[in-house]
Order: structure tokens, then C-alpha cells, then sequence
């Protein structure tokens, strides 16, 4: 803190803590909170579920996005409704929507209609979250 006895103080301890506030007034009265700061960014992914791959406006790619807590994508699988593996990235990006799944399988637009997909994030932390969900194609 960078003045324990002043009416208004700055904190700038980068980790979660919890601050004991003591106020004693001019009558002597004293009160006592506990106040907890956290200030840890949690992982936040995000992973669309429609896209449209034949839309000029955006929106025309399968990507994944996240913040500052994910350092990166480590696969991302995509299956049809019968099981089969279309669409396998250990290269996607995260954040750029231009190395994103097209919507494609072997050079074919795919159908439209609803997949799954499966995928693995790395944090910034070294720990592996999995995503799993469905995702629509729509033309």
C-alpha cells in the first residue's frame, strides 16, 4: 500500500490479497472490514458456435479466442455426424480468425449442418484445458 494512514491509498501487489481496513474516526469509534482483492486474470476461451463460411462480413471462419491467461491452441478436431474426422489443426492461432477452419474437407465446401468439435488449449500456467461442443455451418 503506498500510505497506511491516508484517507485514500493506492495497492499494486499483482497477486490476490486480502486487506484488513481498520477507521477510527474523530469520536474514537473504530470499525474494522476485510476487503479481497483478486487480481488474478482467469483463462477466458472462446469458441464460437456458427459460422458461415461464404460470408464477406466476418464470421467466415471456425477460430478460437482467448485472453492473456491462454498462451495457446494446441489441436483442434472437428467430426462430421457419423464420427469422421474432417478438420484436425495443431497450428491453429489463437486470436487470428485467418488460420481458422474454413469449412472445408478435402478441398469440398462441407454441408451444411451441425459438428462437434474437440479441442485443447495450453495456459499460461503449463495446464491443458479441453473444450468439446457442437458447431453449426451455415451457407
Amino acid at each position: 500500500m503506498s500510505c497506511s494512514t491516508c484517507l485514500t491509498t493506492q495497492v499494486s501487489d499483482p497477486t490476490d490479497s486480502i486487506y484488513v481496513i481498520t477507521v477510527t474516526d474523530i469520536y474514537g469509534c473504530v470499525d474494522t472490514a476485510q476487503v479481497r482483492l483478486d487480481r488474478t486474470e482467469r483463462p477466458e476461451v472462446h469458441i464460437p458456435n456458427v459460422f458461415n463460411p461464404n460470408s464477406n462480413t466476418g464470421n467466415s471462419t471456425f477460430a478460437i479466442y482467448g485472453n492473456n491467461e491462454v498462451e495457446r491452441v494446441l489441436k483442434v478436431q472437428v467430426y462430421d455426424r457419423w464420427g469422421n474426422l474432417i478438420y484436425l489443426s495443431t497450428t491453429m492461432e489463437l486470436n487470428n480468425p485467418s488460420s481458422g477452419w474454413d469449412g472445408t474437407y478435402n478441398g469440398q465446401n462441407v454441408e451444411q449442418g451441425v459438428y462437434v468439435y474437440l479441442l485443447e488449449v495450453l495456459l499460461m500456467d503449463g495446464s491443458v484445458d479441453v473444450y468439446h461442443g457442437d458447431l453449426t455451418v451455415i451457407r
